[in-house]
């Protein structure tokens, strides 16, 4: 970030909360879910989510009980399909490299 560091050395310190100039922060984008991801939880059927890197992170965690503050740090690799399936316990992940 060598156009903006400033900008960066905020967004070190709460990359959570910062918002990028015009942008908007991974607790806007939260915020912003919680429509979705009601109706996700409502859904019977299969779902599939195509999205931005930040979007995967904030659903990935909400699904795996990730606290908020970590979801910046969430890793989910490119060109891999993570399936989340109901579980007693939980969800059962399986990733698939495509």
């Amino acid at each position: 970030m060598k156009e903006l560091p400033e900008e960066y050395e905020k967004w070190q310190r709460d990359k959570f909360r910062y918002r990028f100039p015009g942008g908007e922060s991974y607790m806007d984008l939260c915020h912003r879910l919680s429509t979705l991801v009601l109706e996700l939880e409502r859904t019977k059927r299969p779902v599939v989510v195509v999205s931005h890197l930040s979007t995967l992170q904030a659903l990935y965690s909400y699904f795996r009980a990730i606290p908020v503050r970590k979801i910046p740090s969430v890793k989910i690799k490119s060109h891999t399909m993570v399936i989340l399936s109901p579980h007693q316990y939980g969800w059962k992940e399986k990733r698939i490299e495509i």
